[in-house]
């Protein structure tokens, strides 16, 4: 069975996205209007215009179902505590004093995890076994994903506050993720010209 959301390509996605982000429509209006969840348009909002915590995604992406039980780990072992309950019911935590000295030591000690997991790019290595004018499909919706995303980072660079000792850090992986952004950017456009010479499958099997 189809699930009803596979009919909206990336660029259908982004449109939502901003129906919600530039004209102001209502994130269940949207929803109502293109037969998806309200959690769904949510997320693709988040997705083509993050805010400060969709950029984090670009680092580190954590699913709810990791988040709580880490949050409940970091507490038991005293790093972090509740600060009682905040709106809707969510429950804010802050830093303790030997949280903060084991994450000083995780920024100067631990060697970083350089693992990196790039399903675009995993992609890129089978679309010889679909046709060229998909695979430029598939491209082109990678490349408005991107610029979406850049546009958002742009926004949120220019909203720092340099006189703030964590804005200025915030500016390095904002700076970080820009450049990575316009480096895909570039690596689509290239892509994109590249893909359009290919032959069709029928060519191919017939050459």
């Amino acid at each position: 069975m189809t699930h009803p959301n596979a009919a909206l390509t990336p660029r259908h996605r982004l449109k939502v996205a901003r129906l919600v982000v530039d004209d102001g429509w209502p994130i269940s209006e949207v929803a109502a209007r293109f037969q998806v969840s309200w959690p769904t348009v949510k997320r693709w909002v988040e997705r083509y215009h993050p805010g400060f915590d969709g950029v984090l995604k670009f680092v580190w992406h954590a699913k709810q179902t990791q988040v709580y039980p880490e949050l409940k780990r970091l507490a038991a072992d005293g790093l972090i505590r509740e600060q009682g309950e905040g709106p809707r019911g969510r429950r804010p935590y802050e830093i303790t004093e030997d949280g903060l000295t084991e994450l000083r030591q995780w920024l100067t000690v631990a060697a970083p995890d350089h693992s990196l997991r790039n399903e675009t790019v995993l992609r890129s290595f089978a679309l010889w076994l679909v046709e060229p004018e998909e695979a430029r499909e598939f491209l082109s919706g990678e490349l408005e994903y991107h610029r979406a995303r850049l546009r958002g980072m742009r926004v949120l660079k220019q909203s720092l506050d340099l006189a703030s000792p964590a804005d200025r850090a915030a500016l390095l992986g904002l700076e970080a993720g820009i450049r990575r952004l316009e480096a895909m950017i570039s690596w689509a456009e290239w892509a994109i010209e590249t893909v359009a010479t290919w032959p069709s499958r029928e060519e191919q099997a017939s050459a």
